[in-house]
């Protein structure tokens, strides 16, 4: 599970790790099904990883987690609005407005 965890959550590009992908890095093909295998893993980040925590903490983790997002504040937004932007530079243009509108309402939180 560690392993999982370190070269599907903990890198940039994901896909790559992939059984097989790896041979794909640095190409065309392999940059653009990069880009439109992040998109939806980068919504549901932001929706499950993001927002449900802050709605909705586990009160043992509560104080930890609110303390975390509001002391990573911009590099998190940062980070969401970067995402944004790759998503309307790609082929997934249909999750830009949904990658946004979650970013707009992380940052109310």
């Amino acid at each position: 599970m560690l392993v999982s965890i370190q070269s599907l959550i903990f890198v940039a590009e994901p896909f790559f790790n992939e059984p097989g992908y790896e041979r794909q890095m640095g190409t065309p093909a392999g940059d653009e099904m990069s880009r439109s295998y992040n998109a939806p893993l980068r919504e549901a980040t932001i929706r499950y990883a993001m927002l449900e925590p802050l709605r909705k903490p586990t009160p043992e983790f509560e104080t930890v987690i609110r303390n975390h997002f509001r002391l990573r504040r911009a590099a998190i937004l940062r980070e969401c609005r970067g995402w944004v932007s790759e998503a309307r530079a790609g082929e997934r243009t249909s999750l830009a407005p949904l990658v946004e509108q979650l970013a707009v309402e992380l940052d109310k939180l």
